[in-house]
């Protein structure tokens, strides 16, 4: 019920974002109108999308309340990639603009919002916000790979293990690089009847990918 209840109250949150933004003056909503809601292209500069923050002032990518609006409303959440670096390294922003996100997919009609679980980015923000999905940091596998550990059950895993920040992703002119975050889902047969990996093997070949795609430019 409470859950319910939440995304009941979507629109509202989405609105008052919205609304703060445009009583924060003329220019915030200008620039706010000037991001890209494509939901095909707009978030790849060569298609005319995707960049359109990238001369904003600095004081309106610093800015908390513009950026979460702006992330909520840029297809696939393309405007954090313009945020400044010190709200990409604020923790209570990074779980907010996963929440604006989330927000954008609740406030969808029901049946559309069933239709479009999983399958899109607002959605799986949706999810990670909630809880009933959660996505582990590549570092921490690495490093518990680098022990010689197996990885336990969630409600056994360290607050660090766990990414809290939104799903996001932007693609640079014609030919440039993707940015935003990589997700990487493995599935594979348990190795024993109590444990899917009771000794670590998969855990030490996902850390080696890891390592690889962490390293990597392309």
């Amino acid at each position: 019920a409470a859950d319910k209840e939440f995304a009941a109250a979507a629109p509202a949150r989405v609105a008052e974002r919205l609304a703060r933004v445009v009583e924060g003056g003329a220019e915030k909503a200008e620039w706010l109108g000037k991001v890209s809601e494509d939901q095909e292209y707009g978030y790849r500069s060569d298609f005319g999308g995707g960049g359109e923050l990238r001369d904003a002032p600095e004081a309106l990518r610093a800015d908390r309340d513009f950026m979460l609006a702006a992330a909520a409303k840029s297809t696939n959440g393309h405007a954090l990639h313009f945020a400044s670096h010190a709200l990409k390294a604020d923790g209570d922003f990074l779980r907010a603009a996963r929440q604006a996100l989330a927000d954008k997919h609740l406030a969808l009609p029901e049946e559309q919002r069933e239709q479009d679980d999983y399958t899109t980015l607002h959605a799986l923000n949706a999810a990670l916000a909630n809880g009933s999905t959660a996505l582990i940091r590549a570092d921490y596998l690495v490093k518990l790979a680098k022990k010689g550990g197996v990885l336990g059950h969630r409600s056994q895993l360290p607050a660090e293990a766990i990414y809290e920040g939104p799903v996001w992703q932007y693609k640079e002119d014609f030919g440039g690089a993707y940015h935003g975050v990589v997700i990487v889902a493995l599935s594979y047969m348990w190795g024993g009847p109590d444990h899917p990996d009771p000794k670590g093997e998969q855990l030490r070949d996902v850390a080696k990918f890891l390592k690889w795609l962490q390293s990597t430019e392309e």
